[in-house]
């Protein structure tokens, strides 16, 4: 994970140096998967909140599929997309 935000990850101080070896994995990972997940797939004209995305994924799978779906929990959809371009990763 090169960033993140959230209420448990902003209660942890930042003085903790971060482990030298889960610092260079990261780094190693990174280098294997950013040219993969770092590309536009699409653009949000606003910021897109779970309830709003959370019909966007039913709606695309619906569409795949040409049966009506329904997600069983929201746990799996994202809290929001940010407006502007999208990338793989953020999916």
């Amino acid at each position: 994970m090169a960033s993140a935000d959230g209420p448990a990850l902003r209660s942890i101080p930042k003085k903790i140096a971060p482990s030298k070896e889960v610092a260079e994995r990261v780094a190693t990972w990174e280098a294997k998967v950013s040219s993969v997940v770092d590309v536009p797939i699409g653009e949000a004209r606003h910021r897109v909140e779970r309830p709003e995305l959370r019909k966007l994924v039913e709606q695309a799978m619906a569409e795949g599929n040409r049966r009506r779906h329904r997600l069983g929990e929201s746990r799996n959809i994202r809290d929001f997309i940010p407006q502007g371009t999208i990338l793989a990763r953020a999916i």
